[in-house]
């Protein structure tokens, strides 16, 4: 009973937090500090930390009452070794969430889309500290790039589209760990539709 509590107590926090590292990464649109993922993970590391104590005093009895029961002993050291390691676990499991979502909610996304009836060619996204190149955007398609930002300063762009040399402004303001959206519609004609998000 008392080995299957230390096992419930590691397990549980380990198994929640994976799945909501999980689930954030896959379905959650507002990535920001101030959203209701952040609150539930720092919920889940608190509630986790309380697991772990209780996990290490239900392993303390299970050991003593073991001996006193006269359990053997290298089944006993095997089994509390192996519970150790579980209930240890959620540390290096908890960094490494804590750190996805802290490049998630960092990262600038842009999601461009071609509304014209003409393909853009060469589009060429520069930020602070790194650029990218998307060959080809025919009419309809989509991309979305997620920018990490090494600087503060401007996202801007060059393409062409109908033989014409397109420039601009997409962004006028990024700075390292402060995330955000932009959808960039191209609606001909090298006119762009920016929305916020």
């Amino acid at each position: 009973m008392w080995l299957k509590a230390a096992i419930f107590c590691g397990g549980l926090p380990l198994v929640t937090g994976l799945a909501l590292c999980g689930l954030y990464l896959t379905v959650a649109t507002d990535k920001g500090y101030e959203s209701a993922w952040m609150a539930a993970g720092l919920g889940i590391i608190f509630v986790g930390m309380a697991f772990f104590g209780l996990g290490l005093i239900a392993l303390c009895v299970y050991f003593f009452k073991g001996r006193k029961t006269g359990l053997e002993m290298r089944k006993l050291v095997e089994n509390c070794v192996l519970a150790l390691l579980l209930l240890f676990s959620n540390f290096p499991v908890a960094l490494a969430c804590t750190w996805v979502a802290n490049q998630e909610m960092s990262a600038y996304r842009l999601h461009f889309t071609n509304e014209s009836t003409e393909a853009l060619e060469q589009l060429l996204v520069t930020w602070p500290g790194d650029k990218a190149v998307i060959d080809e955007l025919q009419p309809g398609e989509s991309y979305t790039l997620v920018l990490h930002t090494s600087g503060d300063g401007a996202v801007s762009f060059n393409a062409m589209q109908g033989g014409e040399s397109c420039e601009g402004i997409l962004v006028g303001y990024v700075t390292p760990n402060l995330g955000g959206q932009t959808e960039v519609a191209f609606i001909g004609d090298c006119e762009i539709e920016i929305t916020e998000r």
